[in-house]
């Protein structure tokens, strides 16, 4: 992830790419354009120390990170919170951000730097709501666990702030800067396979909160009005060979339907390249940063009216069709609505787009994210470069 999105600014070759999450290497970039020095620190499954990338104004350090969620859940992530604490004294910066409110958190906090700014990405009893399992369970834990050490914290979204106000007790302040506009990936995004139909992709995963299962059922209607229509799925549990693809196939419920799975960075753009609308059917979002990937790409967007901060993110339907994702009827209406009207729905797409980059862009979310940076390091001693916690 972070090869290529931050080529630029290296002097080599990097041999880690780090937690795959496009925010920090967009946001690094902009702090960078503006003169800044920025540290990253960021996980990897293929080091068993931290090694470091030091460098006059950008430094990366990865630390470790095991590789069976199994292993990371049973101790609370303690080898991924000391890789993180070791990784940040060993830059020593005059500010840390962490993104995410868990090992990365909590792996600041233990190291205690510098002043310190925690976002929040989730909320983690409503994804445990959706995912309830030992894992979601664990993280949950964490961050209650962070969030009574009182720091200071900012959210995603008007929505997610809430969550954090009613779920988990957060008293505090706790404004909202949201996630940017990714930038505009460094690899070719020339289109995938020439397709007969048009394509409707989403990339998500095969998880309950992301109700893929309701957008694979509103599809067969979407082939009965077009039957050239193809459905592209990207994300974790969305390969050929895995549960949901099998469980469908045995229904003959796919045709028109592809499942891809987890692809890199340059794979992904080459299916936004090759599709004509972007369908999201998630139960709950926090922001969505595909969503955001899919409106720098012009497509227009089908998503959830009732789907935590989506709405918010879409401008409340400026820059997307709103619709009830539980009902496999509606998601059809939409997409087809959407495919019969394609000239409107590309001329709304780039209007929201422009809204859209009023909102998000990376520019107007650096500048909000540097300001909240003075503001913390005011009540602190500490006056050094700019470091940045990677999830």
């Amino acid at each position: 992830m972070l090869e290529g999105y931050l080529t630029a600014h290296t002097r080599g070759a990097l041999q880690h790419v780090g937690y795959p999450f496009p925010l920090l290497p967009t946001l690094a970039s902009a702090y960078l354009e503006r003169g800044h020095r920025v540290s990253l620190v960021t996980t990897s499954r293929d080091v068993t120390a931290v090694v470091p990338y030091i460098d006059d104004r950008l430094s990366i350090v990865v630390a470790p990170s095991r590789p069976r969620a199994r292993s990371r859940a049973m101790d609370m992530f303690s080898v991924e919170r000391a890789g993180v604490a070791s990784a940040l004294r060993l830059v020593k910066p005059g500010i840390v951000h962490a993104h995410w409110t868990y090992e990365f958190a909590l792996g600041a906090l233990r190291a205690n730097v510098a002043p310190t700014l925690i976002t929040a990405h989730d909320a983690p009893l409503t994804v445990l709501k959706h995912m309830p399992d030992v894992y979601r369970l664990v993280r949950a834990a964490m961050a209650v666990r962070m969030s009574l050490k009182r720091p200071v914290m900012t959210a995603v979204s008007p929505y997610l702030a809430e969550r954090w106000r009613q779920e988990m007790g957060f008293r505090g302040d706790m404004d909202v800067i949201p996630n940017p506009i990714p930038a505009s990936s460094p690899f070719r995004s020339n289109p995938s396979e020439a397709s007969s139909g048009p394509i409707v992709l989403s990339v998500a995963d095969a998880s309950r909160r992301k109700n893929v299962v309701t957008l694979i059922s509103a599809f067969r209607l979407v082939r009965e009005a077009n039957p050239l229509a193809e459905l592209r799925l990207v994300g974790d549990g969305l390969g050929p060979g895995d549960e949901l693809a099998l469980r469908h196939r045995a229904g003959d419920e796919t045709a028109g339907v592809t499942f891809l799975g987890r692809l890199s960075r340059e794979e992904v753009e080459r299916e936004y390249a090759s599709a004509q609308v972007f369908c999201h059917t998630s139960l709950e979002e926090s922001q969505g940063l595909v969503l955001l990937e899919a409106a720098r790409r012009g497509l227009p967007i089908v998503a959830g009216r009732n789907s935590g901060a989506v709405r918010w993110t879409l401008l409340d339907g400026e820059a997307g069709l709103l619709t009830d994702v539980r009902s496999p009827s509606d998601v059809a209406l939409a997409l087809i609505s959407v495919l019969n009207d394609a000239s409107n729905s590309i001329g709304r797409a780039r209007d929201g787009e422009r809204r859209l980059n009023e909102r998000f862009g990376v520019d107007v979310v650096a500048g909000a994210y540097l300001r909240k940076y003075e503001s913390v390091i005011s009540g602190g001693p500490f006056q050094a470069p700019l470091a940045a916690a990677d999830k």
